[in-house]
C-alpha cells in the first residue's frame, strides 16, 4: 500500500479534482486499500498503485520483468511463473 509522506489526498481519477474524502476500505484477496470518493462527481475509486485493473498477481508481474530484464528467456521466464505462481494463464470465461 502506499504510504504519502506528505499527507495529500490523491485527485479524483475520473473528473481530476482535489481533495476527495475517504470511504472507507476496498476489501480483496491482495489486502485492504484505502477507497475514495469524489466531492465533485460523487464516483468512488481506489488510488492506482501501478496494478489497478490487474488480475494477476502483481508479485509474480515484478517477479518476471526482473526475470526478464536480468536476461533470462521469455521461455524460462514462462517456465518459472508456472512453475512458482501456478498456470500463467488467464482464467477463461465461466
Amino acid at each position: 500500500m502506499i504510504e504519502r509522506r506528505d499527507g495529500n489526498r490523491p485527485t479524483c481519477r475520473f473528473c481530476g479534482s482535489a481533495g476527495p474524502m475517504g470511504w472507507g476500505w476496498r476489501y480483496s484477496d491482495r489486502g485492504t486499500k484505502h477507497r475514495w470518493r469524489c466531492r465533485a462527481c460523487g464516483r468512488t475509486f481506489v488510488e492506482d498503485d501501478g496494478f489497478l485493473g490487474c488480475r494477476v498477481d502483481p508479485e509474480a508481474i515484478c517477479a518476471a520483468l526482473d526475470q526478464y530484464f536480468r536476461g533470462v528467456s521469455l521461455s524460462r521466464v514462462a517456465r518459472h511463473l508456472r512453475t512458482c505462481w501456478g498456470s500463467g494463464r488467464r482464467p477463461g470465461p465461466s
